[in-house]
C-alpha cells in the first residue's frame, strides 16, 4: 500500500490570473478536506471567483454572497469576489463553512539568535516579476538555527520539520551550519508546497 496526500485546489479565473478563461492562479488543500490556503499578489479591485476545476462548464464555481464579500456562494445569484485594497495576501477559502478570508502581508522577516531573535529587524525583499522573497543577512550565531515570521507575527512563524526546503507553518527552525553571510530565497508562489534555499 502506497500512502498518498487527496491534495485539491481551487483555481482562480478572473483578473489574478490574467482573465476569466484562465486558471494560473490557485489555492491548495494539502489534506482534501475543503481548507484551502495560498499566497497571492492582488491589485485594487480584482475581480476573480473560486473554482473546482480548470474550465467555466463543469466543477463547481464559488463566488461571493451578494450580502457579504467573505461568504462564499455556489448558487446563479453568485457576485464576483474581489480585493478592496492592493497588497500581497494569504488567502484562505472553506467550502466547509463557505467562508473565505485573506490577511494583509506587510513583509517577511529572517530572525534568529543572530539579531537576538528580533521579529521585524531583517525584512526579506519581493521581487514581484520572479514572485520570490529574498534578503541578504550575516548570520554569526547558528547554535539555534532561524526562522521566517510573516508579519513579524510569531504565530505566523515558518521553519522546516524535515530539513528539505519545505516552509511550514509553526515548523522547526532552519538550521544553519556555520556562521557566514548567506542569501535565502522563499518562494510562495505554489500553493501545494512552499519552498526555500539558502546559499
Amino acid at each position: 500500500v502506497t500512502p498518498y496526500e487527496e491534495i485539491a485546489f481551487l483555481y482562480m479565473p478572473g483578473d489574478l490570473s490574467g482573465g476569466w478563461d484562465k486558471y494560473t492562479t490557485k489555492v491548495c488543500s494539502r489534506a482534501g478536506n475543503g481548507e484551502y490556503e495560498g499566497f497571492v499578489e492582488a491589485a485594487q479591485w480584482n475581480n476573480f471567483k473560486f473554482t473546482t476545476e480548470m474550465s467555466s462548464t463543469s466543477g463547481i464555481t464559488y463566488g461571493s454572497s451578494p450580502t457579504d464579500l467573505y461568504t462564499l456562494d455556489d448558487s446563479k445569484d453568485q457576485w464576483n469576489i474581489w480585493f478592496e485594497e492592493g497588497g500581497y495576501f494569504l488567502l484562505k477559502a472553506n467550502t466547509n463553512t463557505m467562508k473565505w478570508s485573506k490577511t494583509a502581508i506587510v513583509g517577511f522577516y529572517v530572525t534568529g539568535e543572530f539579531n537576538g531573535w528580533s521579529p521585524t529587524a531583517n525584512s526579506m525583499t519581493y521581487d514581484s516579476a520572479k514572485k520570490l522573497w529574498t534578503i541578504t543577512c550575516n548570520i554569526t550565531t547558528t547554535l539555534y538555527g532561524i526562522q521566517i515570521l510573516a508579519n513579524g507575527d510569531w504565530a505566523m512563524a515558518y521553519g522546516d520539520d524535515n530539513k528539505n526546503g519545505e516552509l511550514t507553518l509553526g515548523g522547526a527552525n532552519i538550521v544553519i551550519n556555520e556562521p557566514g553571510t548567506y542569501t535565502i530565497t522563499m518562494d510562495l508562489s505554489n500553493p501545494e508546497k512552499y519552498t526555500y534555499t539558502i546559499k
